[in-house]
């Protein structure tokens, strides 16, 4: 039996399926951070921050107030490092832009409509026509494994920098606080050979 496809119905279908296509990218994107924050997590200690929306931005601005109250340890610096590297939210930016480009090769082409009406002496004509991109359909295949190479890539580079830069942030911590122990050192002796010279 043939089911009813009123106007509404199919304006709701379509409204539906492109909420569905559109959640695609932010689908695969998630998954790609959770996979990055897999590969570094077991290094780190401390899962990255990737900072999307204006919830996110407040989020990260009250951990870092949190996070750089004294005393500042070496996995507090390494946590600094995770949220406020814009250089991290860059290559996060990427697995996103890569992850759209994975959500639209893995979608078919469009097809493209044409409609024109011409009236004249007393005649209308209409004409429809549908087209569809043969060639796009048939290198479908071959862009959505370029497109699935590049997001491959896009989350080992993001995982490559995370990794850097908590490694940096630990470098960082441990010059800073030998520069502390010299400095304060180099004021005890300095005291010490002062004391000598004046007695």
């Amino acid at each position: 039996m043939p089911i009813a496809c009123t106007p509404y119905a199919r304006v709701a279908a379509l409204v539906a399926l492109a909420l569905a296509l559109g959640g695609c990218a932010g689908t695969i994107a998630d998954k790609g951070f959770a996979e990055v924050s897999a590969l570094t997590e077991p290094h780190l200690g401390a899962a990255p921050t990737w900072v999307r929306t204006e919830a996110d931005t407040e989020a990260a601005r009250a951990a870092l107030e949190k996070l750089l109250e004294p005393p500042l340890g070496p996995e507090s610096a390494v946590r600094v490092a995770l949220i406020a590297n814009p250089g991290l939210q860059a290559a996060l930016a990427e697995l996103g832009i890569a992850a759209a480009d994975l959500a639209e090769a893995s979608r078919p082409p469009n097809p493209g409509f044409t409609f024109s009406r011409i009236s004249g002496g007393g005649v209308v004509e209409t004409e429809r026509a549908v087209g569809l991109d043969v060639l796009g359909l048939l290198t479908r295949p071959f862009a959505y494994r370029i497109a699935e190479r590049r997001f491959d890539m896009a989350k080992l580079r993001a995982a490559s920098d995370i990794l850097a830069a908590a490694s940096e942030a630990r470098r960082a911590w441990v010059r800073a606080v030998a520069a502390a122990e010299i400095a304060r050192y180099t004021g005890e002796v300095s005291e010490a050979d002062l004391a000598a010279v004046t007695k």
